[in-house]
């Protein structure tokens, strides 16, 4: 019985690390994005002013809250790939954010999904992840 748990508690471990490593690498994405030479982020086509807090999408020019543009900033940072609700979390609340904030973040994806002209197209749930920016030839 002990060596059994103690199995269970090494595969915890290893799982435990792979979910830190995934969080230092977002978290450097993140921190890239926010520090770029001209204040933007951009991909496929939307590019986002991180200085003016203004999403450029689709020919139209949209301001956000600082909030949803940490989101959208760290959405397009990963070029496409998935972004946890944790690492979204964090980007909206800093290190000191939890679990529970995740739900925060849905509720952010959500507003943003109604109010602003083209996002819904854009951003895709990832079950049991997070969310990620679709690229153009993925929202037709």
């Amino acid at each position: 019985m002990a060596t059994e748990a103690q199995a269970r508690l090494a595969l915890l471990r290893t799982e435990l690390v792979g979910i830190v490593d995934e969080l230092d690498r977002l978290r450097r994405l993140v921190r890239a994005a926010a520090t770029t030479e001209q204040g933007m982020v951009e991909f496929d086509g939307a590019a986002l002013d991180t200085e003016e807090l203004v999403l450029r999408l689709d020919g139209v020019a949209t301001q956000l809250t600082p909030g949803w543009a940490r989101i959208v900033g760290a959405l397009l940072a990963a070029k496409g790939r998935a972004v946890s609700r944790a690492a979204l979390a964090q980007v909206l609340f800093g290190d000191n954010a939890t679990a529970a904030q995740g739900r925060d973040v849905d509720a952010q994806v959500g507003r943003m999904r109604a109010r602003i002209p083209g996002v819904a197209a854009h951003i895709e749930t990832v079950r049991s992840v997070g969310y990620r920016w679709k690229a153009r030839t993925q929202c037709q």
